[in-house]
């Protein structure tokens, strides 16, 4: 990852994880996360995005749900009993 991107990702994931408190029972996919953290100023970069998402998904705070090509991803609650 780049200095640019590595710089970029607090502010991508604290975007990512304000959308969710907003939204916390909607799918998201990438690029409406995208047009989220461009209105606010977080990135730009898609790429970065997306390894945030994939990260807050591996570390259990979301569910990635669907293929590659039109994943979304949804905040797992503590209702979800997990």
């Amino acid at each position: 990852m780049s200095a640019r991107m590595e710089a970029a990702t607090p502010a991508v994931r604290r975007a990512v994880r304000a959308l969710f408190t907003e939204q916390p029972y909607r799918h998201l996919g990438t690029g409406e996360v995208l047009a989220y953290c461009q209105a606010h100023g977080a990135t730009s970069c898609r790429l970065l995005v997306r390894q945030v998402l994939e990260a807050l998904a591996a570390s259990g705070l979301l569910e990635r749900l669907g293929p590659d090509n039109g994943r979304v991803y949804r905040l797992i609650r503590a209702e979800d009993g997990r």
